[in-house]
């Protein structure tokens, strides 16, 4: 499928491509999806997300250490993975922002990691 893509993309021949087996229906189908996909205008393409790495700031993974023990010690408590309350990524977004970001959190696990 990556190399269909790829090829598509620049406007090489996929049918080279295409698996010997597929019935002529189904490469027809293909053709049809690539040229379906290759006539979408350029602004209403999907865009590649682009992901902001920034350092955690001192007071951020103070915040985030916190959570962290707070999540641990409940989740021991309740004998379950900690995990399920929170993973590392969500408990640094709220180490950045709990205002921001407790909101994506379930009732329960916002109660549990409450500051």
């Amino acid at each position: 499928m990556v190399a269909i893509a790829a090829a598509a993309a620049t406007r090489r021949p996929v049918d080279p491509l295409l698996p010997r087996h597929l019935s002529e229906r189904r490469r027809a189908g293909v053709a049809s999806a690539v040229a379906r996909g290759l006539a979408v205008p350029v602004d209403q393409q999907p865009q590649i997300p682009l992901r902001i790495n920034r350092r955690v700031t001192d007071a951020e993974h103070k915040r985030f250490l916190e959570f962290q023990k707070r999540r641990d010690a409940r989740a021991h408590e309740m004998g379950i993975d900690p995990t399920m309350i929170g993973s590392r990524a969500t408990l640094f977004d709220l180490a950045r922002s709990w205002a921001r970001h407790s909101g994506e959190l379930m009732n329960w696990q916002g109660e549990l990691l409450k500051p």
